[in-house]
């Protein structure tokens, strides 16, 4: 092998650990290449993966973001008490409380956001530094508002959110597929997977790794 592969291999290591746990998982795990767990794995990546795209952005800038998470935390905490005083206390409907409370809970995290950001580019403040001081101004606020305690008495209709089937509202003849009941779905993407053979998903990976590096 010659020495640019090994170059690659050194810059995309972590594609390759990757590749490796698969290996491991599928071998040691009878259902690792099942639907059921394919789409766990997705739904609790997601919230990572959110916050992953977003501190992208900021690395790519040579900078770094270390109040992301906390920020998050305000942000949903935030959102949560005006949906809960406005269905609540002030009477409004659920779809009114909830899309204020959407609205609230992305304008207080654009916040520290503009703050982040005029501090490192007006007054070159070290992104590390600018954001270490609002991680903790979020976490502080957040417990302020919360009390440390979890929001309760939301709108019913908030528990909807990310737990509906979006596919249900596309038209029958060109998303039939996903408006099937799960366990027929899932059925019919296990036998179609069950008959590719092993190693050529695991070639197929190694294409699509080296495709896009």
């Amino acid at each position: 092998m010659n020495k640019n592969f090994w170059i690659r291999v050194g810059r995309n290591w972590i594609f390759f650990f990757l590749i490796l746990l698969i290996i491991l998982f599928s071998i040691t795990g009878r259902n690792f290449f099942s639907p059921r767990t394919l789409n766990n794995i997705l739904v609790l990546s997601a919230p990572a993966l959110l916050l992953a795209t977003g501190e992208t952005f900021v690395i790519i800038t040579g900078g770094i973001d270390l109040s992301i998470g906390f920020v998050r935390g305000l942000s949903s905490v935030s959102s949560a008490i005006i949906m809960r005083d406005l269905y609540n206390k002030l009477k409004y409907p659920q779809g009114v409380s909830i899309f204020i409370g959407i609205i609230v809970g992305l304008l207080v995290a654009v916040l520290p956001g503009i703050v982040n950001g005029y501090l490192v580019a007006r007054y070159k403040v070290p992104p590390f530094i600018a954001t270490l001081g609002m991680y903790g101004i979020a976490n502080g606020l957040a417990l302020k508002l919360c009390g440390g305690f979890p929001i309760t008495f939301l709108p019913p209709k908030v528990g909807k959110i990310g737990n509906s089937f979006i596919a249900y509202y596309l038209p029958e003849k060109y998303f039939g597929f996903f408006k099937r009941p799960p366990n027929i779905a899932y059925t019919e993407v296990r036998n179609i997977i069950g008959i590719i053979p092993f190693s050529f998903l695991v070639a197929l990976i190694f294409v699509i790794i080296f495709a896009f590096t």
